[in-house]
């Protein structure tokens, strides 16, 4: 880890970059993870996670595109782990640099598979990409399916409608689903944001191409955290018994 590291804050004679620290200093870094891990006995395994993005377009200034970047790894990482965010221009291309403690210096939790979810990541890189770089990849539809299904609605209506979207949608979700890494995928590939992780008292998820999320708990104690978690774990038991069968 110490090389990856050192290699990734070596400043390239002639390049152009911008390096910067989420919850550590750059010049620090080493230092500052090895202190995680030591602290909370995890210094074995997988020690960091690497992560590149490439920008297709190259009109704006580089600052413009590190400043994506790191909102990015904020709303992903920010809350619990060390990030280096590194953009550069190399060979007339864009790319950020990502490289990520993979333990959490707020209570020692390992970095598991729903961060690294691929739709998980894409989703909240596309989102935050539709501020900044209106383009037809990133381009936010003309259309609001949530907002035409609730046209005409108003007060305790509106909300009751809402509501059953979310239940319809996360009763489909679960239905194919055996974890939360399972039903975390299927919602961000249906185009539902979501709040959705062990360590979390409250999940949320925001329905199509709205901003506020709703708590899953108001949409019925059948959508609580725990009635959740037992849904999927009747699933997986499900699997294995017919696997067995």
């Amino acid at each position: 880890m110490d090389a990856v590291l050192e290699d990734f804050c070596l400043e390239s004679p002639g390049q152009k970059f911008i390096l910067t620290g989420l919850n550590c200093m750059p010049e620090f870094a080493k230092d500052g993870f090895w202190k995680v891990k030591n602290k909370y006995g995890k210094t074995k395994g997988i020690m960091c996670w690497y992560g590149e993005i490439f920008y297709e377009t190259q009109d704006r200034p580089l600052t413009e595109y590190h400043r994506i970047s790191i909102e990015f790894a904020d709303s992903v990482w920010g809350r619990y782990y060390q990030v280096l965010v590194r953009t550069e221009k190399h060979d007339n291309e864009i790319i950020t640099r990502l490289l990520v403690n993979s333990v959490s210096f707020s209570d020692g939790y390992k970095l598991d598979n729903n961060e690294k979810n691929w739709y998980y990541l894409q989703h909240r890189l596309n989102t935050i990409c539709q501020k900044y770089l209106p383009s037809s990849k990133y381009e936010t539809p003309s259309s609001n399916p949530t907002r035409q299904a609730l046209n005409g609605l108003t007060g305790k209506e509106r909300t009751d409608r809402k509501y059953q979207i979310l239940r319809d949608e996360l009763d489909s979700a679960l239905n194919t689903s055996e974890t939360l890494e399972d039903l975390v995928e299927q919602l961000y590939a249906d185009g539902y944001d979501c709040n959705i992780a062990p360590r979390l008292k409250n999940w949320t998820i925001t329905p199509k191409g709205m901003q506020r999320g709703v708590r899953l708990d108001r949409l019925g104690e059948n959508y609580s955290k725990r009635s959740i978690e037992i849904r999927l774990a009747n699933n997986l038991m499900e699997k294995e018994k017919q696997a067995n069968s």
